[in-house]
């Protein structure tokens, strides 16, 4: 048997089996079982992927919501973003970028979200075809919204939420988060969904960027294709992972407010 390689990580963290909405042990919605734990990452082939997340981070909501719709189980590892459990050496074992979502699949670590959830759809073909579909034009309309929200949407939002937490002004990034909602609203005008007529991953994927900015900067009534889009959006079942999420988010947003009130300080 090959040896393990083992990394403690020094803080309570979540760990559960995950397999979609319709796990007959655990709901979608909630990471239930804390305990103290050694993470381990083995050398041998695993039966079930292991997923590193923060489910305040948009990118992993992503992640979340594509395993659920694939109905495929995954062991999630919660890595506290905002504690710094991202920066200990013991996770740059797992992932040398130190960023999540990362996921362990047998002997190789996979990152980013884009990228994961390519690989799971292409791994998981036969469950796979309504959110990532054969037909050659609308994968590449996938693929543009993919890499649009990696380029464009997922950066601002990081941008403003790194001002916003670090107590500078983002009028500057609020600009350029206006302007790629015109984008988005353009691209929805012929179609329900940004691919097409349903639902694929590049729909999660901006949701999941867009709802998180939301919190600090909601939709204008300009907007009402994308307001309608996101009406949408939250009625699928795994959107359930994303309010988790967002519920998290919210709570630190909620507490830097709540600092600035009580210490006067005005942006």
């Amino acid at each position: 048997m090959a040896p393990e390689s083992t990394l403690s990580v020094g803080s309570e963290l979540e760990s559960r089996a995950y397999s979609g909405l319709k796990s007959g042990t655990v709901p979608g919605s909630e990471l239930k079982a804390r305990t103290k734990i050694r993470l381990t990452v083995k050398t041998m082939k695993t039966t079930i992927p292991i997923l590193f997340v923060d489910t305040a981070s948009p990118p992993c909501r992503f992640v979340m919501m594509t395993v659920d719709l694939l109905g495929i189980e995954v062991s999630l590892r919660h890595i506290d973003l905002f504690k710094r459990e991202n920066l200990l050496d013991s996770y740059k074992k797992v992932n040398f970028l130190q960023k999540v979502p990362a996921m362990r699949v047998d002997e190789q670590t996979l990152v980013d979200s884009h990228a994961i959830c390519l690989y799971l759809c292409e791994k998981y073909k036969t469950k796979s075809q309504n959110i990532y579909p054969q037909d050659v034009i609308i994968r590449n309309n996938i693929h543009e919204m993919l890499f649009y929200n990696s380029s464009t949407l997922f950066p601002i939002d990081s941008a403003i939420f790194g001002d916003f937490f670090a107590g500078r002004d983002f009028v500057y990034e609020q600009r350029k988060w206006s302007a790629a909602m015109e984008y988005m609203e353009f691209r929805l005008r012929k179609h329900d969904w940004l691919a097409g007529d349903q639902i694929t991953i590049c729909d999660l994927c901006c949701g999941a960027t867009i709802s998180s900015l939301e919190l600090l900067i909601p939709l204008s009534e300009e907007h009402n294709i994308l307001k309608n889009w996101m009406k949408r959006l939250r009625k699928q079942k795994c959107y359930i992972d994303n309010e988790h999420g967002l519920r998290r988010l919210e709570k630190y947003i909620q507490q830097m407010k709540h600092f600035r009130t009580v210490n006067g300080i005005v942006l």
